[in-house]
């Protein structure tokens, strides 16, 4: 299976309910969820990737929303920019078009990674 590498243009997508569904691949009434899991996944990587000992993730869910946090680094200067930049997709994970519902090898592509 080859992956084929592509730019998209992120603000129809950021702004269109449609394609929020296309792009996170869960239900408008499962967004709170999908952000959630999203915040935890970020945290998670970038403590392993600082190597962080003893690494913690809290959560505070209250009235107001839900706050996630870590004791990493932190985001590094210059890059919540770029996390604010609508216009394009950003972060340290390239997109790329894996096989569509139903194809062959999308289960061992969604276990390997």
């Amino acid at each position: 299976m080859s992956r084929t590498f592509h730019e998209d243009d992120r603000v129809f997508g950021l702004f269109q309910p449609t394609e929020l569904v296309k792009l996170c691949g869960v239900n408008q009434g499962r967004w709170p969820v999908y952000v959630v899991k999203e915040l935890l996944d970020n945290s998670a990587a970038a403590l392993e990737e600082h190597g962080i000992e003893n690494p913690m993730i809290h959560v505070v869910v209250s009235k107001d929303g839900v706050e996630v946090g870590d004791s990493g680094p932190g985001i590094p200067d210059g890059i919540l920019d770029k996390i604010m930049d609508f216009s394009k997709f950003g972060g340290s994970n390239r997109h790329h078009k894996l096989p569509t519902r139903g194809s062959q090898g999308n289960a061992l592509a969604t276990i390997v990674g």
